[in-house]
């Protein structure tokens, strides 16, 4: 009986140990998410600081600020390019546009006389063939349906005009938040080893062996997922860049970009431009083409889910089931945030199981004294 309530025991400290750790970072994460953010980006820069410092023999600091700035160099190049390739893309569209309206108005007139209106009689003489009281209550129920509408599309506008200036005065607070972040990002990585030397030595000798453990399967882990998703996105460009070409789109480049950029979002992926470029292909006339589209993206979906799971796997060690389960969990719980934090939970749990942390709290709450 005592060994019962001593399990219970460590249970229940176990337990109130998770929740005030959950607690804490939840509590802290709006207020230093800058910092997390830097150390993120100050370990992803630590292979070629260490090259920089080991081959070239730079001092660190001088190392962390060259990687910094080639880094920022090279996104603030590859930003203008995308930006040019989408200047370039939006002229032609201003160009192409009112021959694609007039179309389209021209196609949407021919639709409504040929099969709006016809439906429209037949409904008027339906409607007239009801008796009073049935008329009276549609015509209620339609004044009641507009005017939701009408309510609905004035809050719709009035959120919207309400958001733009916040969204406006929130542009000086993310630039300083940049800038805080590429500091943060600079004195982290020129004191990563004497920070993490500073870390270590306050954690127990057992401990030790764990905490070092469960990085090196973090950092597989993390770094295998990101490669498995940079891996589909650049499969899903070339695939879509190629499809395009065939197909003589212009401006191929950059709407394939957009496509393998929109294709990292979980579950709707490249679909939220697919589906709406077929639409109104179709809707336009365009049928030919709207086919050709259609066929493209089944390719790339197909592609997809092919070798999504092998890829996972594979550089991630997470198996496909789990992962789905990490994607539909995250977004019940955290909405489109959780699409992208439900798979680093469930990697951040499977390297904790690899890294024997669950067997040993296990046998911490079990064990006999």
């Amino acid at each position: 009986m005592k060994h019962a309530y001593r399990i219970a025991a460590r249970a229940g400290f176990v337990a109130a140990g998770a929740a005030a750790a959950f607690f804490i970072i939840a509590v802290s994460f709006p207020l230093l998410y800058p910092f997390y953010a830097a150390a993120l980006l100050a370990y992803f820069l630590n292979p070629s600081v260490n090259f920089l410092t080991g081959k070239m023999k730079f001092p660190r600091g001088i190392s962390s600020a060259v990687m910094l700035f080639l880094l920022l160099a090279a996104a603030s190049a590859l930003l203008i390019s995308l930006l040019a390739e989408l200047a370039a893309g939006l002229k032609y569209l201003a160009s192409v546009f009112p021959f694609y309206l007039k179309h389209f108005i021209a196609y949407s007139q021919s639709f409504f006389s040929g099969s709006i209106v016809p439906f429209g009689d037949k409904l008027a003489e339906l409607y007239n063939s009801l008796e009073e009281g049935h008329k009276q209550t549609i015509m209620t129920n339609l004044q009641s349906a507009m005017e939701n509408a009408l309510k609905e599309a004035a809050s719709m506008t009035s959120r919207m005009l309400n958001a733009l200036p916040a969204y406006i005065s929130a542009l000086p607070a993310a630039g300083s938040i940049f800038f805080l972040v590429v500091l943060s990002a600079f004195f982290i990585s020129k004191d990563w080893y004497k920070l993490g030397a500073s870390l270590k030595k306050k954690l127990p000798p057992r401990m030790q062996e764990k905490v070092q453990l469960l990085r090196d399967e973090i950092k597989r882990a993390v770094a295998g997922l990101i490669k498995a998703q940079l891996c589909l996105m650049l499969i899903t460009i070339i695939l879509s860049y190629i499809g395009l070409l065939i197909l003589r789109i212009p401006h191929s480049l950059a709407v394939a970009f957009m496509i393998g950029l929109m294709d990292f979002i979980p579950f709707v992926g490249s679909g939220i431009i697919f589906f709406p470029w077929i639409a109104y292909l179709l809707l336009s006339g365009g049928s030919k083409l709207a086919s050709g589209i259609g066929v493209l993206f089944l390719v790339v979906i197909i592609v997809r889910q092919l070798l999504e799971p092998k890829l996972m796997s594979k550089s991630a060690g997470v198996p496909p089931l789990p992962a789905l389960l990490a994607l539909f969990a995250g977004y019940k719980l955290f909405g489109l945030l959780g699409l992208f934090a439900g798979p680093l939970i469930i990697v951040l749990a499977s390297s904790l199981y690899k890294a024997g942390i669950w067997q040993a709290i296990w046998s911490f709450i079990v064990k006999d004294d």
